[in-house]
């Protein structure tokens, strides 16, 4: 149930104390929880102020040339009409790990681990 999951993650929030909410793509993610949110009359928001978006700080592995070689070697572009790397999790996570055949497993642990390495490789805490 929805207002279960929400006194569990706010009671994991008062836990741990986090200094922010990470997550690829939040605008979506955001918006998404506030609408579900106000839908079911929810009293708790836990979200309500807002979530960093780890796309906001890749531009210092997605604009290196090398990243965008990869890329275009390996046909992950954009459909634009003129092409550019994608910026998808799935296509970092690939070129992090140069595995070109990695498949994302669209579960929430699965994302979760591959957006943590994505995150921390774009703010310099890992290679």
């Amino acid at each position: 149930y929805w207002g279960v999951a929400l006194r569990i993650l706010e009671k994991d929030l008062v836990k741990h104390q986090p200094d922010g909410i990470w997550a690829y793509n939040s605008k979506f993610d955001h918006r998404a929880f506030v609408n579900t949110c106000e839908k079911l009359n929810s009293k708790i928001n836990p979200m309500a102020d807002g979530i960093a978006d780890i796309m906001e700080v890749i531009g210092g592995i997605t604009e290196t040339e090398d990243y965008q070689e990869f890329c275009r070697k390996n046909g992950f572009l954009t459909k634009h009409k003129k092409p550019r790397p994608q910026r998808k999790a799935e296509t970092l996570y690939r070129y992090l790990n140069n595995q070109t055949d990695y498949i994302e497993e669209h579960t929430a642990l699965a994302d979760s681990r591959i957006e943590l390495e994505i995150l921390l490789v774009a703010l310099g805490l890992i290679a």
